[in-house]
């Protein structure tokens, strides 16, 4: 599966803001689209990339996946919110995923805003799912080390002279923690210390 991060209403936030929260993706191999419905940028590109694909859009309420739709879908009236200036969070406009045809081919799905995030898998295995964690495995003393306080961790010591980069690796530890204890930690907090901006908001 091909993972794209879009990162939408760049219109709203200055280019060096936007290239700060990005760098952990970015420095991570993701491929990342900026755009914006207001100012046109990478609309093209989003096109681009339904054009005869399945496409799952997931992001937090409030980030814009349905003004890209109605923009990017011919005939496509789906309704829209503004952020609550109460919680300063998405509100949920989409309450159930739905499968829509793109006109030059293929379908996309649009779904309810995330509030939590709690993947399903063992915590044994999160490390696979960070590729740029793959690279510096190979530097570990021990075969299982789970890139975590472990002695001789290539991984830990990559993140600590910034070769991956430390909001990742926080992430990492978060996931790890939370994936122990299950999902009655409620929210998580995943992209390290990047403060209160979300450009996705």
């Amino acid at each position: 599966m091909d993972v794209t991060i879009i990162l939408n209403k760049t219109d709203l936030f200055p280019k060096d803001e936007m290239d700060k929260y990005a760098a952990p993706w970015t420095k991570a191999g993701y491929d990342i689209v900026r755009t914006s419905v207001v100012s046109g940028e990478g609309m093209d590109t989003l096109k681009d990339l339904l054009k005869g694909n399945q496409t799952l859009l997931v992001g937090a309420s409030g980030v814009g996946k349905s003004t890209v739709l109605n923009k990017l879908i011919h005939d496509l009236d789906l309704d829209t919110s503004a952020v609550s200036e109460a919680t300063g969070r998405g509100v949920h406009t989409t309450t159930y995923t739905m499968l829509y045809p793109y006109h030059e081919g293929g379908f996309v799905a649009d779904t309810p805003g995330v509030r939590e995030f709690f993947p399903v898998l063992k915590a044994e295995f999160l490390k696979d799912h960070f590729p740029e964690f793959i690279e510096y495995a190979e530097e570990c003393a021990f075969g299982d080390c789970m890139h975590l306080e472990d002695e001789g961790c290539g991984v830990r010591e990559a993140a600590a002279r910034d070769d991956i980069h430390p909001d990742r690796y926080i992430s990492y530890k978060v996931l790890y923690a939370s994936l122990l204890e299950g999902p009655k930690r409620g929210r998580l907090q995943t992209q390290g210390n990047m403060g209160p901006m979300n450009p996705m908001n």
